[in-house]
């Protein structure tokens, strides 16, 4: 790579680096050109010729974010260690996919999500393949249905932790609840089992107390109104 390119991949860095801060720290509507260009040190041209405009920045934060996470993902790793690989993720940056996620919500980015949807569920389906091929999953299993359920069960969680509906505590206990229960009901005798007591480990600990709380929550609610 030439010094030139190598300069221009950095400054592209240093912009997406600082659109993560702005998002963390002021929230997505903070995010305007001016501010991004005073974060990365970059004028605000240099931006649109380097990346684009907002929903732009927007969409390579999001592109930039799942080659690493993916990079990090080992071949042999299972749908589960995907899936709490990604909760991971969310915990250690959770002041920028709060937000991010709230945009998400509201339609933004869906083509940059459409291909992040895709690269997850080939990572899920081949993660799942591999268990059929070893014996571990039911004959009939459609491991790629199983694999957009899976990763369905995983946003739904991932929802309702950017929504304040789960704290950054529950949020790996429901995820991983979600997808035990979801493997044990198409698993083999092989390893049925294994699904089976961590999702009961999971349900008699962290999620029965997420319940009790939530009860509790939603008494203090209903008091309050009266």
């Amino acid at each position: 790579m030439s010094k030139r390119a190598l300069q221009m991949n950095r400054r592209r860095e240093r912009i997406l680096d600082a659109a993560r801060k702005v998002i963390s720290e002021q929230g997505y509507e903070h995010l305007t050109m001016r501010a991004l260009a005073e974060a990365s040190g970059v004028t605000v041209p240099t931006i649109y010729n380097r990346i684009g405009n907002k929903d732009a920045v927007l969409e390579a934060t999001i592109r930039d974010g799942t080659t690493r996470f993916f990079g990090d993902v080992a071949t042999g790793d299972g749908p589960i260690a995907i899936l709490e690989k990604n909760v991971a993720e969310l915990l250690r940056q959770a002041a920028y996919y709060r937000p991010l996620l709230r945009v998400l919500l509201q339609g933004g980015a869906s083509e940059v999500m459409r291909e992040v949807d895709a690269l997850y569920l080939r990572h899920l389906r081949d993660s799942l393949e591999a268990m059929a091929e070893r014996g571990e999953l039911e004959p009939w299993v459609n491991c790629r249905i199983l694999a957009e359920r899976l990763l369905s069960n995983l946003y739904g969680a991932a929802t309702e932790w950017a929504t304040g509906l789960l704290g950054d505590e529950t949020l790996p206990a429901v995820a991983s609840y979600d997808a035990n229960i979801t493997l044990a009901g198409v698993a083999t005798e092989k390893s049925r089992q294994r699904f089976q007591s961590r999702a009961q480990q999971l349900q008699e600990g962290p999620i029965e107390g997420e319940r009790a709380r939530r009860s509790e929550r939603k008494r203090g609610s209903l008091t309050g109104r009266s």
